[in-house]
């Protein structure tokens, strides 16, 4: 919900080969910053973080994904996915 991939894709498409997808991947010590930060400056999206990081729930990333791959393919972007699980 904070990166703009769409956005992204279309500043940077004359100038990169290849994008690379990873969802974000929170460990221990920043996962405590990274919540304060979502709370500070994204308090509307801390729900959504809470259900995936703290209750595992991969739907988000799962429905992400596939837009990103319907995206690129209809737009021709090469792509590869690092997301886990998908």
């Amino acid at each position: 919900m904070i990166t703009d991939f769409k956005l992204i894709i279309e500043k940077t498409k004359d100038f990169v080969d290849e994008y690379w997808f990873d969802k974000l991947n929170l460990r221990t010590n920043f996962k405590t910053k990274m919540f304060k930060f979502i709370d500070e400056e994204y308090p509307i999206y801390k729900y959504l973080y809470e259900e995936i990081y703290n209750n595992k729930n991969c739907y988000y990333f799962e429905e992400t994904f596939k837009e990103i791959i319907d995206y690129c393919e209809l737009h021709d972007i090469v792509y590869k996915s690092f997301y886990a699980g998908t």
